[in-house]
């Protein structure tokens, strides 16, 4: 402490190696930190007013600090101005740390110990939550407090992490929104739930490493609004016109087709239902239109587009089954192969 202005002191700065041997003929740069409370020259510092300073002694990229504080029989003395005083109480706690000199925001009179800054209260509302709570004041204030990135709430994440949306999502059009998928705790792992979100669209096989943009405008606005998880034509219609436009085949795609891909169709007709590539029907059909007349419906299916029975023949033919009806799905039920009796 010097007590007036023009007192000076002398300070000297050592440069020692890993093993604490000295280094002889090091230059030192010296430097103060308001020079309107102390000036120094080579290591003398002299008080120039009232106040605190942080005089720095550096060498090859190094460097070393102490506190100096001047109060002169003359200068004001204000209980608010605690620094004047515990400068090197406020240098061992923040030091480098570019934290604020009022120091009565954060603690109280008796101590200084227990710190109770409410960061909620003095920002309109941004928490210190997760990471937050850990990092230094400088890390998003300038040296005097001002905020780096003022008037960002609480879930705008992407106003101060813009370098962290890039580096993931770039040109992806996820949308910023970034807690829907992360957590204040840690950019990885992002655990964002497509089937809750969408009510109940699972991004299953090809889905999932699709880009959001696929199916979403950039705002997160789906391009196929109101799409169950097995409505594949809804997105899928020129795939299907592709392959199968005027065949009549249906749209159900998952009947043949699995979610991984499109190629590789692989409905057996054969052992699912009846054979058509053997016995009499092999040959006898042109797509699925031929048994299969209702679009609408392909459950539905009719024998009598080829075996245009006549009525009476077919009930004499039948007199003696019991519960006997002229419809295609009697026809099924006695001849599950389709072969005759």
């Amino acid at each position: 402490m010097l007590w007036d202005r023009g007192v000076s002191t002398q300070l000297a700065a050592t440069a020692m190696d890993s093993r604490g041997q000295v280094i002889q003929g090091v230059v030192f740069e010296w430097s103060s930190r308001d020079p309107t409370v102390a000036t120094v020259v080579d290591g003398e510092v002299r008080a120039a007013g009232d106040g605190w300073t942080v005089i720095t002694a550096s060498a090859g990229g190094t460097s070393e600090s102490v506190s100096i504080v001047v109060a002169t029989p003359d200068g004001p003395k204000d209980r608010t101005d605690c620094i004047a005083c515990h400068a090197d109480a406020y240098l061992g706690q923040h030091g480098g740390s570019s934290t604020p000199e009022t120091c009565l925001q954060c603690h109280t009179g008796p101590a200084w110990t227990g710190g109770d800054f409410d960061h909620t209260a003095v920002s309109n509302g941004f928490e210190l939550l997760g990471v937050h709570a850990v990092l230094s004041c400088a890390a998003c204030h300038e040296a005097d407090g001002t905020p780096l990135y003022p008037g960002v709430g609480d879930d705008q994440c992407v106003a101060c992490h813009q370098s962290d949306y890039d580096g993931q999502h770039g040109g992806s059009g996820t949308p910023t929104t970034c807690l829907q998928c992360h957590t204040r705790d840690a950019w990885s792992g992002g655990g964002f739930d497509h089937s809750t979100a969408s009510s109940g669209f699972d991004l299953l096989g090809a889905h999932t490493s699709l880009a959001c943009t696929a199916c979403h405008e950039a705002d997160g606005t789906p391009l196929y609004p109101g799409v169950g998880d097995d409505q594949c034509v809804a997105c899928h219609q020129s795939d299907y016109d592709l392959e199968h436009s005027g065949s009549g085949y249906p749209t159900t795609c998952l009947t043949c087709h699995t979610r991984s891909e499109w190629s590789g169709a692989d409905l057996d007709h054969d052992a699912q239902f009846f054979p058509i590539s053997v016995g009499k029907h092999q040959g006898k059909w042109s797509g699925c239109v031929t048994c299969h007349t209702d679009a609408a419906d392909y459950s539905n299916f009719t024998c009598f587009a080829c075996h245009q029975h006549n009525q009476s023949r077919m009930d004499d033919k039948h007199s003696d089954v019991s519960g006997y009806t002229y419809d295609s799905d009697r026809c099924y039920a006695c001849h599950p192969t389709g072969q005759g009796d």
